[in-house]
């Protein structure tokens, strides 16, 4: 009995000492974008010029993506990738993210297709057609993406911990791999801003780099394969049920970040053996 009891703690501490592989995603979870500095580069007056000229709502999203959709309708080459607010992002936003057209291709081919879209009288108006190409060319420009997103401090502050956690010999608790769908030129910019937040990762792969998206399997097949990671003791962390599914088609365990509640994801981390 005495000698049963031993190997269960036995197996507890090992369990315990093991490292876990935590997958950070970025947007949403230690950076999240500035919606207003990038609208302030499309220019106030175009809003305006369409809010009351055209009587629309400023929240143009749906009427982009709508547009952008009709660029590459066809398209299936990646996964339906998504917003944090829901909506599915258009084909050729997923192949920018990839890293298969570049961000100033993706501004000229938008421009090609206005000119083709505007002589079948796709635009409700002039005003409609100019912001919808202002947000284009703001959206897609590598330096005004990478000056327009943030670090979250409390996304920063766990990702501190998780960084500094370490088991009772001393070791690291958890290899922590920073994720992200991102385009290449963007990134490189952003990362250059803030090194003291990326030297808290052990590495990081964005879809840029690989040519694969989230949620799409083979992105995170990509990252087991990499790091040599067991599924099983790995977390992905990131606040989009739609990557979560993905990844636990991998079988690499979730935690889902909701309505910015950091407490609960600490707890959660905790209750994982991560802190």
């Amino acid at each position: 009995m005495k000698f049963r009891v031993n190997f269960i703690i036995f197996l507890m501490l090992f369990s315990y000492i093991k490292s876990k592989d935590l997958i950070w995603d970025f947007g949403g979870i230690v950076f999240h974008p500035y919606y207003l500095g990038v609208a302030a580069e499309v220019g106030l007056k175009h809003f305006l010029l369409y809010m009351f000229l055209d009587m629309k709502s400023p929240n143009v999203q749906a009427d982009l993506f709508k547009f952008l959709d009709t660029i590459m309708p066809n398209d299936k080459t990646f996964g339906p990738a998504g917003t944090g607010d829901g909506m599915t992002l258009p084909a050729i936003m997923r192949h920018w993210q990839a890293g298969t057209i570049k961000a100033y291709d993706v501004i000229k081919m938008a421009d090609e297709h206005i000119k083709k879209m505007d002589k079948i009288g796709y635009f409700g108006s002039q005003y409609e057609k100019t912001l919808l190409q202002r947000i284009i060319h703001a959206m897609f420009d590598p330096k005004i993406l990478a000056n327009n997103v943030y670090p979250v401090e409390a996304g920063v502050q766990l990702l501190k911990k998780c960084a500094a956690a370490r088991n009772p010999d001393g070791t690291k608790k958890n290899r922590n791999i920073g994720c992200s769908n991102w385009d290449p030129l963007s990134y490189k910019l952003f990362r250059e801003k803030y090194p003291d937040i990326f030297n808290l990762f052990d590495d990081v792969v964005i879809s840029g780099d690989i040519q694969k998206v989230k949620p799409d399997e083979d992105f995170y097949r990509y990252i087991i394969e990499k790091f040599n990671l067991n599924p099983e003791r790995s977390l992905l962390i990131d606040d989009q049920e739609v990557n979560a599914k993905g990844a636990r088609k991998c079988n690499i365990g979730t935690l889902v970040l909701k309505s910015w509640d950091y407490e609960r994801l600490e707890k959660e981390l905790k209750l994982c053996g991560a802190l």
